[in-house]
């Protein structure tokens, strides 16, 4: 269970009202504010502006503090590791996103540094949702996009050629509309991710 082990509470961090009521928890949590200036999991409308990590349950309206400078120990890492803050949830964890909150010194000790630097990056343009796309073609992605045979030469009839179109130039199409879908769709997934875009 990560606990605090330094923290100046002055300059290391502000204290804040809960949003809602907080169930304790064994990891630590990144949190933003909200509209009416209180604490929230994840960005809220600020962006991530700290870490808490409080064991204990607490009620709606509690003050608590956030750390933005300090130090947890018992964090259950990875040493020499870069930990963000989810671009939803506020989870700390490895994975990338826009909310960088410390690095590991040790496996079980996190160096929390949540301020303006890293908050200058979370400036983003518009995060409107994007539909994924629905691959309705019945092709199979395989990471290439063929090159389109064309049609047999000097077709004896109009029928020859339409089924040698859908024989073999179809398929091919269709494959190529699956890749490109494929691809499209992970990209926006990677970046709602990362908070660029709104899930």
């Amino acid at each position: 269970m990560a606990r605090i082990d330094k923290y100046d509470p002055i300059s290391g961090g502000f204290r804040a009202p809960l949003n809602a009521a907080y169930t304790g928890a064994a990891a630590p949590l990144g949190v933003g504010l909200n509209s009416s200036g209180r604490v929230v999991a994840g960005p809220g409308q600020t962006g991530i502006s700290g870490v808490i990590c409080a064991p204990f349950d607490m009620v709606a309206g509690q003050p608590i503090d956030c750390m933005t400078a300090g130090e947890l120990v018992e964090f259950g890492g990875v040493a020499g590791t870069r930990y963000y803050a989810h671009a939803t949830t506020g989870v700390i964890s490895s994975t990338p996103s826009i909310y960088p909150v410390g690095e590991t010194v040790e496996a079980d000790r996190l160096v929390v540094r949540v301020g303006t630097a890293a908050q200058a990056t979370n400036v983003v343009g518009d995060q409107t949702a994007v539909v994924h796309l629905t691959d309705s073609t019945g092709g199979t992605g395989n990471d290439t996009v063929a090159a389109i045979a064309a049609p047999t030469d000097a077709p004896a009839t109009a029928d020859a050629l339409r089924d040698d179109i859908a024989a073999v130039m179809v398929p091919a199409l269709n494959n190529n509309f699956a890749d490109l879908t494929a691809k499209i769709n992970t990209i926006l997934t990677r970046l709602e991710s990362a908070g660029l875009l709104t899930p």
